[in-house]
């Protein structure tokens, strides 16, 4: 969210906040409105229910997509250029920028210098990391998962706070972001 409050003024943005359940493999594909920019569809596990919320004093909206089950959260945020930067979505862009984000994840956590992994689609393209926090306790997340991808003129900008490194949930969750598309 500090990005979005940072870029809500150069980027438009729209946040959605994603519960991780167990992996299920029935998905029904979902259409988020993204202001001035058509739909952003996502394969969501049909089980999962979803609501839209409007953030107080903010330029954006928040979707909620909650399991029956679970208590891990996914946060994606759709930014654009409002120049209509053709760099923007670039790969140099998203590897940058993930970059910095490894970078502002550095001083927390375990793993300094984290690889990233490709995350490819038909119409979605971009990689991801995973840090694991020092230090964490009661219900504070022990993994980081962040992701850049870019869909159609939109980037989204990705958080999965889990408290176990479960790569079945991880792996639904990512196959959610490479099924990602834009319409209009």
């Amino acid at each position: 969210m500090r990005l979005a409050n940072r870029k809500a003024r150069a980027f438009g943005a729209v946040t959605l906040a994603v519960a991780i359940a167990t992996p299920s493999l029935a998905t029904t594909p979902r259409s988020f409105p993204i202001q001035g920019h058509g739909s952003l569809l996502l394969d969501v596990p049909a089980s999962w229910t979803s609501t839209v919320e409007q953030e107080p004093d903010m330029e954006i909206s928040s979707i909620k997509i909650v399991p029956p089950k679970g208590n891990d959260v996914i946060r994606i945020t759709a930014v654009w250029s409002v120049e209509k930067d053709a760099s923007f979505n670039a790969p140099e862009n998203l590897e940058r920028l993930l970059r910095r984000d490894q970078l502002e994840l550095a001083n927390g956590a375990v793993d300094q210098d984290a690889p990233t992994v490709p995350i490819d689609g038909a119409f979605a393209h971009g990689a991801w990391f995973t840090a694991t926090e020092k230090s964490f306790g009661g219900d504070a997340p022990a993994y980081i998962h962040r992701a850049r991808v870019a869909v159609g003129d939109l980037m989204l900008v990705v958080s999965i706070a889990s408290r176990d490194k479960d790569p079945a949930a991880i792996q639904e969750a990512l196959a959610m972001l490479s099924g990602a598309r834009q319409a209009p």
